[in-house]
């Protein structure tokens, strides 16, 4: 099933590429933009051994236009065995994802893997959203936008895993004592409120017809002056979470700050047990150049010493024809101790 889907996007975008390309039957208000990112982390190095790390490939392209926005993210890599042998080539499922949208009519939107993260889900350190703020799914999302500043939404979520992957209208399964559990149709609501260029409020309802796994969260966002964003929420229950912290009562917050060559961003995602806070300095030196000094921190509360810390020294060199060039350390400690350092470094191109 995700073959054909893939195929059917794939030949989606080669068709919209042909149009796009012809200059005089381009709607004035489409786009397309397109980024191939090749990178990575050159050798694991660890108290007993070094290995080589593989490779990836990464390639994102989206197109917008009055009617119809679609858009597609497939990494392929190169992965390597424990010895740092290379054995295999392959799509990378962690990192695979696609969108189709189309509107009816202006206020309308029909999604299909279509996620509408809410604003306040974001995570600037890590470039992510928290799975819990999507007002959309991997399923189909209707979204209504007749309001102005305001978007509606009501989505069933589903993937093509046979396993996993569906979405019953009643399922029963009996385990291995006899007893019998039943789960119904998981279907979500959403709401988001954009106050302009100042800030956002949404809120989203999880699967409500099951008790054991209904959620809902809440979440916002502010600007209120030139250089600053923060970004925050609450989840009750995201099983998926962020950052190796998923679970009851997830929160999460982010701010970025940035004055003229000078900016800093920080992440925070907790619950009641574990936490991940991430941290990045970056310094514009030129206008081509940038150096960074970041880390991660993942930990449990009951013991914060023994988590995992990692520093992410960093330059990046940005040239308008040649594309981002960056290189970085990582350096992991666990529990106090050396545990690896591996160098990742992507040339990325786009337009």
């Amino acid at each position: 099933m995700k073959e054909k889907i893939v195929s059917l996007v794939c030949a989606a975008f080669i068709a919209g590429s042909t149009v796009f390309a012809e200059e005089s039957t381009q709607p004035k208000n489409s786009t397309l933009t397109f980024s191939n990112e090749f990178g990575s982390d050159i050798v694991n190095v660890t108290k007993d051994k070094t290995t080589f790390a593989g490779f990836y490939d990464e390639v994102i392209t989206d197109i917008t236009s009055e009617k119809v926005d679609a858009g597609i993210d497939a990494t392929l890599k190169l992965a390597a065995d424990d010895d740092g042998i290379p054995d295999s080539f392959s799509w990378s499922g962690d990192d695979f994802d696609w969108y189709l949208t189309f509107r009816p009519v202006q206020t309308v939107s029909l999604g299909f893997s279509t996620d509408f993260p809410a604003a306040g889900s974001y995570l600037v350190v890590e470039d992510d959203n928290i799975p819990g703020g999507k007002l959309g799914s991997d399923g189909f999302t209707a979204a209504f936008t007749g309001i102005p500043g305001l978007m509606l939404t009501a989505t069933v979520p589903f993937t093509s895993d046979t396993d996993s992957g569906y979405n019953w209208f009643k399922h029963t399964e009996t385990d291995e004592d006899g007893n019998d559990s039943t789960t119904y149709q998981d279907f979500r609501f959403g709401a988001e409120y954009t106050f302009g260029s100042k800030g956002a409020l949404a809120a989203v309802v999880r699967n409500p017809a099951n008790a054991d796994s209904f959620s809902y969260g809440i979440y916002g966002s502010l600007t209120p002056f030139e250089g600053l964003a923060v970004y925050g929420g609450y989840a009750a229950r995201d099983e998926d979470g962020i950052c190796d912290v998923s679970g009851d009562n997830l929160f999460n917050a982010s701010v970025s700050y940035i004055k003229d060559a000078f900016s800093c961003t920080a992440d925070y995602v907790t619950t009641c047990a574990d936490f991940y806070t991430g941290v990045d300095f970056p310094y514009n030196v030129t206008k081509m150049i940038a150096l960074s000094l970041g880390g991660t921190v993942n930990a449990s509360y009951n013991d914060v010493a023994a988590g995992t810390y990692v520093l992410k020294p960093a330059v990046t060199y940005t040239s308008g024809q040649s594309g981002e060039f960056k290189a970085e350390s990582d350096i992991s400690f666990i529990d106090g101790d050396f545990d690896s350092v591996c160098f990742p470094v992507y040339w990325k191109y786009s337009f």
